[in-house]
């Protein structure tokens, strides 16, 4: 992918499901009806076909046995960029002699909310390193725990939302507010659906979550049209793309549909992560070693589990 604004070499695309990032096929267009949905399925993403597709799968569309996860795409994506970004337009509102002490005033107020909502308070403070907030860059997320950035879109949609009778209408705090309603609901009714979501509901999930996108475009423009370096748009945003689209796909065809959260490994990693944790305690070894015993681990308790579920027959 060409790494400057102005480069000679053609994007070779950022998506195995679509030819979004290829010439006049923009990933950065968030839209509902953007063209990237026209070259789904258009050429295969690889010139080696993966072994790991002996797997049963889709021959139809064999790109989706490689399903994107909803978890990943925004709790360690999009919603730290979201997040970063909100905090970068929140100083406009804290007072304080320095940024230092404007991000010490946000975290009372985070913690604060946090403790009204009985919320865990993940982060010890606020820092510019904890989002990036340099004047030469674009602000994000630099955290890795998926469970922060939960509490952290929590508290920006309560922010903005407690102080929006003082924004101009039009402005970027206003839409902020808006996005940020927006992709905290679409998460929360998300996570509370079933399995096998009916068709009303997911209507009403993918809209939320397509109007997140198109609020975060606008305010890319408009914070590009004011000479400022604030919501950069990135892959992340294309994947969140196909999540909700598909619900759209699937709704038009279907009563039910299958919630695209089946597709995400916040439990396995969570599952995995523990036991890993273990093994660094009570193993001093090299890392390889340590992977190796980490899933042997898991192996174990995998069969236990699955033997008192009488899913397996112990020999």
């Amino acid at each position: 992918m060409p790494k400057q604004a102005s480069s000679k070499k053609d994007c070779t695309g950022i998506c195995h499901l679509c030819l979004a990032g290829r010439p006049r096929i923009p990933f950065e267009d968030y839209s509902k009806n953007g063209v990237w949905q026209f070259s789904v399925q258009e050429e295969e993403p690889w010139q080696l076909r993966p072994e790991i597709l002996r797997c049963p799968h889709d021959e139809s569309f064999p790109e989706t046995f490689f399903a994107i996860d909803p978890w990943h795409s925004f709790h360690l994506g999009e919603g730290r960029n979201l997040v970063a970004n909100a905090v970068q337009l929140m100083l406009d509102f804290v007072d304080g002699d320095s940024v230092d002490q404007q991000l010490n005033l946000l975290y009372l107020d985070y913690k604060q909310y946090c403790k009204r909502n009985s919320n865990q308070v993940y982060a010890l403070r606020f820092t510019k390193e904890l989002f990036s907030l340099n004047k030469n860059d674009y602000p994000t997320g630099s955290w890795t725990k998926g469970n922060l950035t939960t509490s952290l879109v929590k508290w920006v949609a309560y922010f903005f939302r407690s102080k929006r009778n003082t924004f101009a209408e039009g402005s970027l705090h206003m839409k902020l507010a808006d996005a940020a309603a927006a992709i905290n609901d679409c998460f929360s009714k998300l996570y509370l659906a079933p399995l096998w979501v009916p068709r009303g509901e997911a209507y009403v999930i993918a809209n939320l979550g397509f109007k997140y996108l198109e609020l975060f475009m606008e305010l890319a423009k408009q914070s590009r049209e004011e000479n400022r370096m604030l919501f950069l748009l990135n892959p992340k945003g294309h994947m969140l793309m196909h999540v909700f689209k598909t619900m759209l796909w699937e709704a038009d065809l279907a009563s039910e549909i299958l919630n695209p959260l089946a597709m995400g490994v916040q439990l396995e990693e969570d599952l995995v992560g523990k036991t890993c944790r273990l093994v660094r305690h009570v193993t001093n070894v090299s890392s390889s070693f340590a992977m190796k015993r980490t899933f042997q681990r898991y192996r174990a308790a995998a069969f236990v589990a699955w033997a008192e579920s009488k899913m397996v027959i112990r020999a």
